[in-house]
């Protein structure tokens, strides 16, 4: 499957969900998939990864900024061949990918790695955040509990997958210590 990954800090911001998003595409890539990760980095000559992106991931940069830079995005989107566009951020500038991804016949998952409720109080507002699920195909949080800040027509968009827990940094047990 080719995979399309839009990590929207990839080469501007060191956080947990550009690792997180740099992580899912490397391990994609290993699993045997093809993946495309799409970023926004306006204003940067040549934007790298800031975490390591495997050498055979093409990434590319969306470069959003007006109605004209959309349709330019889009044909990006289209031309790459994906399958499949997972959106691993959840602020205001989500707004552009229903309107990215429409007529392109290519599903849109929105993955939100945080307590809405937050988010509605300090990344966006609650209108914004509803109107962009509501572009969704499908809709991946980290927790049942949060499925109910959507309205009830986008809970059978839902899937419920937690963070994961990171490797051990070192085999700390045995099979003889767990008896």
């Amino acid at each position: 499957m080719r995979i399309g990954i839009i990590v929207w800090s990839l080469c501007v911001t060191k956080g947990g969900l550009e690792r997180l998003g740099v992580q899912l595409a490397n391990d994609m890539q290993r699993r045997g998939h093809e993946c495309v990760v799409f970023h926004q980095a306006l204003g940067q000559q040549d934007p790298k990864p800031i975490y390591p992106l495997d050498e055979n991931i093409e990434y590319i940069n969306l470069k959003l900024h007006d109605t004209e830079s959309v349709n330019i995005a889009r044909a990006l989107v289209a031309g790459s061949n994906i399958e499949v566009m997972c959106a691993m951020f959840s602020w205001r500038d989500l707004l552009w990918m229903p309107a990215l991804m429409n007529g392109t016949g290519i599903p849109l998952i929105i993955s939100e790695h945080s307590n809405p409720h937050f988010l509605e109080s300090e990344r966006w507002n609650r209108y914004e955040r509803l109107a962009c699920m509501a572009g969704a195909d499908a809709i991946h949080l980290l927790n049942h509990d949060f499925i109910q800040s959507l309205p009830s027509f986008l809970h059978d968009r839902v899937t419920v997958i937690s963070n994961p827990a990171p490797k051990p940094q070192s085999d700390t047990l045995s099979r003889e210590s767990l008896g």
